[in-house]
């Protein structure tokens, strides 16, 4: 989801990164993706000098507060391996600055097994960290200049501690466990790092089927939550009976369906 802010909002956000962004130090930022699902801006520039990319929510804003806690914790225990999170703006207009990782390339443009052995020291520091990422995706592991992958994203990741779930996930089951890394069955969702890691690349499998379940992730489902999700499985279906064979649409209808082993 890729549109533009109405301009309402999108002064609000500039005004609100000039003022208290500039009290945390920002400065030289601009915008360069609006309105992506839950985060409604991200602007790029300098904290103190150090490029920094700032990720903005009015919508999930208590998922904001969760990436910058989880992102600082991972950050301690491994360096190589997660940006910095440097800064943290609470409230209903929350934002995060996270370090920019340069380069902007990812496992999904560079799917080699040379990354494997980088794949399995993030999954050994999600786990000391007790971190279940859930949303193991090639994009989200960007390769820095050095060589080394640095995985971002740990917006909606959970604490394996607290185990909670944010407040926006709860509204909104069918991205919770539609859309989102998860493999829903009929009683409930479940997440496991490793497990998805192994679809990465070819060369993972051996070493992340040992780490498999060590961190994994359940969600059961209440009555009404099945009841919505049966529904947009019906849905998808009909959608799908109507894209040409090989058209990009069935082709991402055909890998969400994949997650419901009903």
């Amino acid at each position: 989801m890729k549109r533009k802010l109405n301009e309402r909002r999108r002064r609000r956000w500039d005004a609100l990164i000039e003022t208290e962004g500039k009290a945390l130090g920002l400065g030289c930022c601009h915008p360069f993706l609006e309105n992506k699902l839950v985060n409604d801006i991200f602007y790029e520039g300098l904290l103190n000098g150090r490029p920094c990319i700032v990720k903005c929510s009015s919508r999930a804003p208590e998922s904001i507060e969760n990436e910058y806690a989880l992102s600082s914790r991972l950050h301690a225990i491994d360096p190589v391996h997660f940006p910095a999170a440097y800064a943290f703006h609470p409230g209903p207009l929350a934002f995060v600055v996270m370090e920019k990782v340069e380069g902007n390339r990812s496992l999904a443009d560079d799917p080699d097994d040379r990354y494997a052995d980088e794949v399995l020291a993030i999954l050994d520091s999600l786990y000391e960290a007790k971190v279940v990422h859930r949303d193991i995706l090639p994009s989200n592991f960007l390769i820095a200049p050095d060589g080394h992958l640095k995985l971002i994203d740990l917006q909606f990741a959970v604490d394996m501690e607290a185990k909670r779930i944010d407040p926006w996930m709860k509204r909104h089951p069918r991205y919770h466990f539609g859309v989102f890394a998860a493999v829903v069955t009929r009683d409930g969702a479940w997440w496991d790092d490793a497990a998805f890691a192994c679809m990465l690349l070819p060369s993972l499998r051996t070493g992340a089927r040992s780490r498999i379940g060590r961190l994994r992730f359940e969600v059961p489902f209440s009555p009404a939550v099945r009841i919505r999700l049966r529904l947009f499985v019906l849905m998808m279906r009909m959608q799908r009976m109507f894209c040409p064979k090989d058209s990009r649409r069935r082709k991402a209808l055909d890998r969400r369906l994949e997650r419901f082993k009903w």
